[in-house]
């Protein structure tokens, strides 16, 4: 499992099971924030988000 953090457009970190990288070129940072847009696009937020949490909690009661 990997995270990743976007300061800003000009660093990003990513940790994983061995260390930290940390990113100042913004051809690099520019990766992650693609990504975190990706799933910034599929993410639910407030009412959507707390019914499909309740559906998977009831589903794996």
């Amino acid at each position: 499992m990997n995270t990743f953090s976007v300061y800003d457009s000009r660093l990003a970190t990513v940790e994983n099971f061995t260390g930290r990288m940390v990113f100042r070129d913004t051809r690099d940072v520019s990766e992650y924030l693609g990504v975190f847009a990706t799933f910034e696009r599929k993410a639910r937020f407030g009412d959507e988000a707390r019914a499909l949490l309740q559906q998977w909690a009831d589903a794996l009661r």
